[in-house]
This record gives C-alpha cells, sequence and structure tokens, in this order.
C-alpha cells in the first residue's frame, strides 16, 4: 500500500474517531423504565450495568451525525450515518464502532479496511492519571440520548465478516518517520 493511501486512510480514521468522539458520548444515566434523555458520557453508560439501547442526533460545525448506541455487559456498539459538508457535494456514509472493552473496532461504509485501537482509561476517572490522549474514542465526552432498556443480542458485539482491522498503533508508528541525532 502507498504512502498516499495509508496517509488517507489514517486521516479518514481520524476523522471518523473525532466524529464519533463528538457525537457518542453521552447516554441516559435516568431511569430506563422509559424512553428518556439526559447528557451523559459513553462511561457512564457502560458503568451502569444497564442493558440499553440509546439514539443520537448532533450537528457540529460541517457533519451532522445520527445513529444509535447499544450497552450490554462492558460492550458497546455504534452504528451512525456521517453528512458531511467539508468536501465538494458532500457526503454520505456509515461508520460502525464495537468495543469488547478492552479494544474498539471501527469502520465505515466506504471500505472494506477498518482500524482496531486499545481503549485506554475507560474505567478509571479522569483524575487517577489516565491519559486521554491514548483513548482512540473520549468515552468521558457527554452527549444527548434517547435511552430505553433492551433485550440485548449478542450478535450486535461481533465483528462483521469481510472487514480486514489493522491495528491502528501500529500503522501510525509505522508511519512515522525514524530520526537520528538531535537539532
Amino acid at each position: 500500500m502507498n504512502k498516499t493511501v495509508i496517509a488517507y486512510l489514517v486521516v479518514l480514521v481520524v476523522i471518523i474517531l473525532a466524529i464519533f468522539g463528538w457525537n457518542i458520548m453521552k447516554g441516559g444515566n435516568d431511569s430506563l423504565e422509559n424512553e428518556a434523555t439526559s447528557a451523559t458520557s459513553l462511561k457512564d453508560l457502560v458503568n451502569s450495568g444497564k442493558p440499553q439501547t440509546c439514539t443520537f442526533t448532533e450537528k457540529s460545525g460541517t457533519s451532522e451525525n445520527s445513529g444509535v448506541v447499544y450497552v450490554d455487559d462492558g460492550k458497546i456498539r455504534s452504528d451512525f450515518n456521517v453528512t458531511t459538508t467539508d468536501v465538494p457535494g458532500g457526503q454520505s456514509f456509515e461508520s460502525h464502532m464495537i468495543s469488547d472493552g478492552k479494544d474498539s473496532y471501527v469502520w465505515t461504509s466506504l471500505t472494506t479496511q477498518g482500524f482496531k485501537s486499545p481503549i485506554a482509561g475507560v474505567e478509571t476517572s479522569s483524575g487517577s492519571g489516565a491519559s486521554s490522549r491514548s483513548q482512540a474514542v473520549d468515552y468521558n465526552q457527554a452527549l444527548d440520548y434517547k435511552c430505553q432498556n433492551w433485550t440485548p443480542d449478542q450478535s450486535k458485539f461481533e465483528l462483521p465478516a469481510g472487514i480486514t482491522f489493522v491495528d491502528l498503533n501500529t500503522l501510525i508508528q509505522g508511519s512515522i518517520p525514524k530520526t537520528t541525532g538531535g537539532y
């Protein structure tokens, strides 16, 4: 794969993760007996211990995103539609994320290649020394979700067939030129 394609894919993933971090990180901590809307974080949704499904819509700058998040037993799945106007003619695509509590897997409808990255500091508070820079997704970012109880469907947390996942950390480290000596 040439360097231009790798650079394009890395930029695309960073954009998707930035959109995801901005738009998917709120949830309902309120009673879920009826549909409730509440600003909370993805971390709080996971830590609630309640199987739930939450929908959201968010407009930010040049993008509009909407989708659904499924949460059960420390696992998360997010399926969302992204519409962006920062490219000529605009572009719409689907983006997906599954987390097993240890790693996040992100892919889009634009390619058959996805990316895997470790989740760091999800279970620690922001003051415990966990670095938010080491997280691909900001699990502490809050959004408005409409949440309700959900009878878990474990197939939602299975990685898709036909998508090849590349370790994002390995890809980024491999694209950084090594330097020798100082200035």
